[in-house]
């Protein structure tokens, strides 16, 4: 079963670090509406994906067979399966879920956003049960952006964003290697989660970004003719860009007031 997979030991070009927002600029509706369902197992939450998401249903499948009996950081079993999933890189784009999921939290057609809102739901319920991490990450593209961005403007990330804490990590060509024209984002993040005990490459070392943060753009660093470096600072925005769900945001002793994992998961 396992053979159709990309698994954390082959070698394969990682694009969910690379997955950018083309238009930081734009002033899209709220993220919201997700948050007042229930959460379902996996199985349940990607059912209303399987005409959006390739073979999103044999994907959930393995993602729940990869995930251990019993996940870190008190997570159940149905959300460790949905970060795997989120962190899956399968051969074909297609099958990709968070490319699709991105694609469509950036599109300004909102309606598009509710065939996600079981799989949201219990992703975001995951997310919320890891501590923020406030540290320095990193993502890498190919290509210049740094004419693209000014210092001192506001820019808004609509999807989630993959990043990593080793740097190292992204001069390996999987990432944006360590030729051509490159830009690196050094990012000062305050609501980052540490996935790796829940990813299906866990030696990527990858904090993941929710969705609809906002940054401000502190520099842009010209490494000689190849290479920019972009410096962004998590900030708060002015309003709420998406909606966290009724859980607490998890405290760095990983305690979640007025949250019951396992028992809030609908089997039906």
């Amino acid at each position: 079963m396992a053979s159709k997979y990309v698994d954390d030991e082959e070698p394969h070009r990682r694009k969910r670090f690379s997955d950018i927002e083309e238009n930081p600029r734009r002033k899209l509706m709220p993220i919201s509406g997700y948050e007042k369902k229930p959460i379902v197992t996996l199985e349940k939450a990607v059912e209303t994906l399987e005409d959006i998401v390739d073979n999103v249903k044999d994907n959930a499948a393995w993602a729940k067979w990869k995930c251990a009996d019993k996940p870190a950081d008190n997570l159940t079993v149905d959300q460790s399966a949905a970060i795997i999933l989120y962190t899956m890189e399968p051969n074909d784009e297609a099958e990709c879920i968070y490319y699709a999921l991105n694609s469509t939290l950036r599109d300004e057609n909102r309606k598009n956003l509710k065939h996600w809102f079981l799989y949201l739901r219990l992703l975001m319920s995951a997310l919320a049960l890891l501590p923020n991490l406030q540290s320095h990450v990193y993502r890498g593209v190919k290509g210049s952006l740094k004419s693209a961005l000014i210092a001192g403007e506001k820019i808004i990330w609509w999807g989630f964003s993959s990043c990593t804490a080793d740097l190292s990590v992204l001069n390996n060509d999987q990432f944006f290697g360590s030729t051509g024209v490159r830009t690196l984002f050094n990012i000062d993040c305050k609501t980052g989660k540490d996935i790796k005990n829940h990813s299906a490459f866990p030696r990527e070392s990858e904090i993941l970004l929710p969705a609809a943060r906002c940054f401000e753009v502190v520099a842009c660093l010209p490494q000689g003719p190849h290479m920019n470096i972009v410096q962004l600072k998590e900030i708060d925005s002015p309003i709420k860009l998406i909606d966290l769900g009724p859980e607490n945001i998890v405290t760095s002793k990983g305690t979640s007031e007025g949250y019951v994992a396992a028992a809030s998961v609908v089997t039906g």
